[in-house]
């Protein structure tokens, strides 16, 4: 009996391709740095997010 193999990729945080720059604007980045646009105002944070764009991954993958 042939066992089928399967495998995980765990993908971080991924944004949009690297020619387009085109992001989901629902996903919380995005709606924050729109917010602060709007309101002129950050929130305090203590994060380094790092992105991966999209089409980079799915060359890796």
């Amino acid at each position: 009996m042939l066992k089928d193999k399967v495998q995980v990729v765990r993908i971080g945080q991924l944004c949009g391709d690297t020619q387009e720059g085109i992001w989901n604007e629902s996903e919380g980045w995005p709606l924050m740095i729109k917010s602060a646009q709007i309101t002129g105002t950050l929130p305090m944070i203590r994060e380094n997010p790092s992105w991966l764009p999209v089409d980079i991954a799915a060359k890796a993958v």
